[in-house]
Parts: C-alpha cells; structure tokens; sequence
C-alpha cells in the first residue's frame, strides 16, 4: 500500500515535469512570437515616421520659402520676411522647449501602451 502511493506519487511528479516542460517550451515560443511583433511594430513605426518626416520636412520648406517671398514682398524688404518665418520658427522652438516635459510624458505613453500591452499581439 505504501509502495504503490510511492510509485503514484512518483509517477504524477515525472507527469508533473513533462508538463512543465511543455509550459516552458511554450513560454519560450510566445516570447519569440512577441519580440518579432515588437520589433515588426517598431520597424514599421520607424519607416513610416521617416517617410511623414520627409513629406512634411518637404512641404515646410516650400512653404517657408514662399511665406518669407510673401512677407517680403508685403514689406517691401525681401529681408524681412525672411527674418519673420525665422522668427516664427524660433517662437515654435520655444514653445517645443517650454512644454517638452509633457511633450516626452506622451510619447513615452503612447510608446509603453503599444509595445508592452499584451493586447496588441
């Protein structure tokens, strides 16, 4: 009676092992799978924040050009139109740098809530 409690405990404990196993190799799978999408995810985000980066690095300087040429002619000193989108631009710079904080709190936000949520996989 003894012998066989033994040898079914022994038996559930090797049972209890391969399924152990079986979990960690599935763990391990899962990681892999969700460090591919994390890195899928990132690489898309980074292509596509290129890409809307350098359409509107393009349209901002075309833009720019023509606003100064406006301004320039609505002065009547192409100088001074230049000097107003530079002003301009330094008031956006300023404004970038007074509220950077809350600025960098909601990228890393928006940033935590796409690669760590387990939702997304």
């Amino acid at each position: 009676m003894i012998m066989d409690t033994f040898k079914s405990s022994k038996e559930e404990l090797i049972d209890g092992g391969s399924h152990l196993k079986e979990y960690a190799k599935k763990e391990y799978e899962y990681s892999k799978l969700k460090i591919f999408f994390q890195i899928a995810s990132l690489t898309t985000s980074i292509a596509k924040a290129i890409l809307i980066g350098t359409a509107f690095t393009l349209f901002t300087v075309f833009i720019s050009f023509a606003l100064a040429i406006g301004l320039g002619q609505l002065f009547n000193n192409m100088y001074l139109g230049y000097i107003a989108v530079a002003g301009l631009y330094l008031l956006i710079a300023v404004f970038i740098y007074a509220f950077r904080s809350k600025l960098e709190r909601f990228i890393v936000q928006k940033l935590s809530k796409t690669y760590f949520d387990d939702e997304n996989i």
